[in-house]
């Protein structure tokens, strides 16, 4: 177990990790500044990974990068002006973003791509991102619950499997630029009481 809690900035050189958890299992990260590494956080592989209450911002690639393992929890944390995604999430069995704000990343806020377990992306703020607010590619039965997604180019993504069990419920979606929500594929979305306004295009379904 290992838990890192700093007072205090680290900044790099646009290149390695702020924090690097490729042999750090059941850990957590919390009260920390990460500017201007390649990444701010790198979880490749582990398990029960924890993010709070840090600034992980100005990075030159991701904000967070997580890489297989199972059950990661980011939850407090300010996650903008990254270089790619604010945070991406890799082929993970459960990813918990939870009450941040995820703002004016250079293309996707939140990417999730081929998780295996139900996720959950809840309470978050998250704006100005360039492509997308938030993707999904077939990561299945997950939540999308309470979030603000205003002024990216497509609020939400959605690139699911038949019968995916996902759940969009209680999002406001407002001034992003070509579609609130666009589903590519997928069956067995519940959209419930969202709200959408200020779009030139609100939803467009391809399922």
């Amino acid at each position: 177990h290992e838990s890192i809690s700093e007072a205090r900035d680290r900044t790099g050189n646009l290149a390695g990790n702020g924090v690097d958890f490729s042999s750090a299992a059941n850990s957590i990260v919390q009260n920390i500044t990460l500017y201007q590494f390649n990444n701010g956080v790198n979880i490749p592989g582990q398990t029960n990974i924890t993010i709070l209450n840090s600034n992980i911002s100005n990075n030159n690639a991701y904000g967070v990068f997580i890489d297989g393992g199972l059950r990661s929890t980011i939850k407090n944390n300010i996650i903008n002006y990254n270089g790619i995604n604010g945070i991406q999430s890799n082929s993970v069995s459960g990813t918990f973003i939870i009450n941040n704000t995820i703002n004016n990343n250079s293309d996707i806020g939140v990417y999730f791509n081929s998780g295996f377990a139900p996720s959950s992306i809840q309470n978050n703020t998250i704006n100005n991102n360039a492509n997308y607010g938030i993707y999904f590619y077939f990561d299945d039965n997950s939540n999308i619950t309470d979030n603000i997604l205003i002024r990216n180019t497509i609020g939400i993504y959605l690139e699911l499997s038949s019968g995916s069990n996902s759940l969009l419920i209680n999002n406001t979606l407002n001034n992003n630029k070509n579609y609130s929500l666009y589903i590519n594929a997928g069956s067995g979305i519940s959209f419930i009481n969202n709200q959408i306004q200020n779009t030139t295009k609100s939803i467009y379904d391809l399922s």
